[in-house]
């Protein structure tokens, strides 16, 4: 095999890797293949590891369209902020093992971010999907440390409904959009030009005459795209600087990140949104309704982390640290849950029809479900093996057809 046929298989699998998209697990992602009928996926619905989930994005022309929520990752009290949250989307699997903490905000001296992480007084606080995420997290507990204590339920409040704001959303989608429209031929053109071009004059023996158009044509789109590359993150991400600067070095140095220059783009433009209110914009009906029920189910039935040490091994302060997280976490759901509810009923869903248990008439064995994945059970009582949820007795008119005292299958 020649150094030309290598070079091309690396190209390859640098592209193919390119495609797979990283987010943290407990966030959102919502995707379409051909850029017409859009989807959502959370975390356990896909390859996850510990704390990352990877989804693969189509990698053929016209590539289809990705974007990232990474969801709440704190919860902010009127006294302080915990660097955990038990709501999230994630429908099938616990949040991973967490080293829970509370800060009040007068014991925050010094904000550092460092990529996705943002630090509170030199140490690890809240590891955030993105360098975009990470900022808008520090900003929003900034304002509230700076602003009078009395006032402070007031602006989590407001912060809480602006994450509902569907026409600044439907804007920024706009905004998106417009750049979008240009990025995608040219990406397109440098897919046809690398892995189609190259490879055809390779194959007809005219690669060392054509090379020279070959490299002029990628260096003419690369041009392109970077131009419009970063005039839509300064429009949309005028603060991240830095990321941009590196976004655009790096599609630079790797043809294949320059191909997927749209989804870079995308990637962060709903931080800061609720998951909800991005499938309001994208999904179909049927679509949003199901993830409507999902937010709705975990709010009024949340899951809490798997602690990494029991109660008892906890020293004084550390108990004190997991007692303010949980009452900020419960403040945050409290809050956070009339806000889920209104959007539901202002888009035309009744709380009702997405909280109805399942029908006993799928099975007859059934004599329990989870009030959050709705699965059924054999069992009368206990907790769902996936959320650790205390089961509700299915309602029936009439005794089961079979009684299985004692089994724990989960149907």
């Amino acid at each position: 095999m020649d150094d030309i046929r290598t070079l091309y298989y690396v190209l390859i699998v640098v592209y193919l890797v390119e495609c797979v998209v990283r987010f943290r697990a407990t966030g959102l992602i919502f995707a379409t293949r051909l850029g017409r009928r859009w989807f959502h996926r959370t975390g356990g619905e896909l390859y996850t590891t510990r704390s990352t989930a990877f989804f693969a994005g189509n990698p053929f022309p016209p590539f289809g369209g990705i974007f990232v929520v990474p969801g709440l990752a704190f919860a902010a009290d009127k006294s302080g902020v915990a660097n955990h949250l038990d709501h999230t989307l994630n429908r099938r699997s616990r949040p991973p093992l967490l080293p829970l903490d509370y800060k009040t905000y007068s014991e925050i001296e010094s904000y550092e971010l460092r990529s996705s992480t943002l630090r509170f007084n030199g140490s690890d606080f809240i590891v955030a999907g993105s360098e975009a995420s990470a900022l808008q997290i520090r900003d929003e507990i900034m304002a509230l440390q700076s602003g009078p204590p009395a006032k402070r339920e007031k602006q989590i409040r407001a912060k809480l409904r602006s994450a509902f704001d569907l026409e600044a959303a439907r804007s920024r989608w706009n905004k998106f959009r417009g750049y979008a429209r240009w990025l995608r031929p040219l990406a397109i053109a440098d897919f046809v030009l690398i892995f189609i071009g190259l490879p055809l004059a390779y194959y007809y023996q005219e690669l060392g005459r054509l090379w020279p158009y070959l490299l002029g044509g990628h260096l003419a789109l690369l041009a392109l795209n970077i131009a419009i590359f970063r005039a839509g993150h300064v429009r949309l991400f005028p603060e991240l600087r830095f990321e941009r600067y590196q976004q655009i070095a790096a599609m630079a140095l790797s043809p294949p990140l320059l191909i997927r220059s749209v989804d870079l783009l995308g990637r962060d433009l709903f931080v800061g949104f609720h998951p909800l209110m991005i499938g309001r914009l994208l999904l179909a009906f049927e679509a949003y309704s199901a993830l409507a029920a999902q937010a709705l189910r975990d709010l009024r039935h949340p899951i809490p982390p798997r602690p990494r040490h029991s109660a008892s091994d906890l020293d004084p302060d550390e108990s004190k640290a997991a007692a303010a997280q949980k009452t900020a976490d419960r403040y945050r759901k409290n809050a956070l849950l009339p806000e889920v509810e209104s959007f539901i009923i202002a888009s035309g869903l009744k709380l009702e029809s997405l909280l109805a248990p399942p029908d006993p008439r799928e099975d007859d064995t059934a004599r329990s479900y989870c009030p959050r994945c709705v699965a059924l059970y054999t069992i009368p009582d206990g907790r769902c093996a996936d959320c650790g949820v205390a089961l509700c007795r299915v309602a029936r008119s009439s005794p089961p057809a079979a009684e299985l005292a004692g089994s724990t299958t989960l149907l």
